[in-house]
């Protein structure tokens, strides 16, 4: 029993919408990489106030993917994704369980981002 109540929480909803990252130049041929197809489908999506980014059946080779509100990134059952190895794209972090994991990646992009809005 929780000594306290907890608030209800509401699943999140999103229009309608369905933007198919092929329809903004992703190609799912396994080497092909579509980090900016992506990122035009996703900016899309927000920009018309959200719904859904569709990743189809295939599979897609893409570098960082930025989520945004009202955004629901959707992958078919058959899609797989496999994030290039271009590691100047992330930032290696030391975590504080160095036994298990000691770092971790974050996106180089996201990074220079908030460093831009905290100057």
């Amino acid at each position: 029993m929780i000594p306290f109540d907890l608030p209800s929480v509401e699943p999140p909803s999103f229009p309608d919408r369905v933007f198919d990252v092929r329809d903004f130049g992703a190609v799912s041929d396994g080497a092909t990489v579509n980090t900016q197809a992506f990122r035009r489908a996703i900016e899309a999506c927000n920009d018309q106030g959200g719904g859904i980014v569709l990743i189809s059946a295939g599979t897609w080779v893409t570098g960082p993917i930025h989520l945004r509100s009202n955004v629901n990134l959707a992958e078919a059952l058959a899609a797989n994704q496999r994030y290039e190895q271009a590691l100047q794209r992330y930032y290696l972090i030391r975590r504080g369980f160095p036994e298990n994991h000691p770092y971790r990646a974050v996106i180089r992009e996201r990074i220079d981002e908030l460093e831009r809005l905290r100057r």
